[in-house]
Order: C-alpha cells, then sequence, then structure tokens
C-alpha cells in the first residue's frame, strides 16, 4: 500500500508458522531505500534490515508482524 505520508510504499507480512528464520526479498525494481517500521509506519531503528539495490534480508521471529517502508 503507499504509505501514510505519501513518499512510499508499505509492505507487511506476517510470520504464520511459528518459527524464526530469514527472509530474503529479490525486488523486480530498484529500492533506495528499505527500513523496518511500526505498525504506524515509524521507522524503527533497532530492527536489522540489510538492503541493496535489487535484495533485502532480515531475520523474523515466530509470528512476528513485519512492517517494511520502501522508497
Amino acid at each position: 500500500k503507499r504509505s501514510e505520508a505519501g513518499d512510499g510504499l508499505v509492505l507487511r507480512m506476517w510470520e504464520s508458522h511459528g518459527a524464526a528464520g530469514s527472509v530474503r526479498i529479490r525486488w523486480n525494481l530498484p529500492a533506495k531505500s528499505v527500513v523496518a517500521a511500526s505498525l504506524l509506519e515509524e521507522p524503527l531503528e533497532s530492527a536489522a534490515v540489510h538492503h541493496d539495490t535489487q535484495l533485502t534480508t532480515l531475520e523474523v521471529r515466530a509470528f512476528e508482524i513485519i512492517t517494511l517502508l520502501i522508497r
């Protein structure tokens, strides 16, 4: 969806199997930045999201809801 601030997109996902693990997202188009955010779309400084223009990786916990801000 479009971000509430209107300057990017929001991707929400959740871990539904009850197991922690790694997530890799390959982007079809270059993404300038991808940062973890709260459900209110406020950036989270503590979350470890590694991003380059085509690939984003992060770790998830069991049943965690993840929000990413994409620009």
